[in-house]
């Protein structure tokens, strides 16, 4: 089962667009980078990586650590 990148809260549009442009289109798949693969995420910068990890903690998740 894929979940949507939409079902992250308070998560800045531009971020996920950003990702999805890098081919991360569901929260798996986010949770499949290491907090390295997401820095080299074109578009995200310091701030979109902060609430794309505080998003996936409020869901339980986190990244890959590497």
């Amino acid at each position: 089962m894929s979940t949507s990148l939409n079902t992250m809260k308070d998560v800045n549009k531009l971020y996920l667009k950003a990702l999805e442009a890098a081919g991360v289109d569901t929260v798996e798949k986010l949770c499949e980078l290491t907090y390295t693969g997401l820095k080299a995420v074109k578009g995200l910068g310091t701030i979109g990586i902060v609430e794309l990890v505080r998003a996936l903690n409020e869901m339980g998740l986190k990244l890959r650590e590497a």
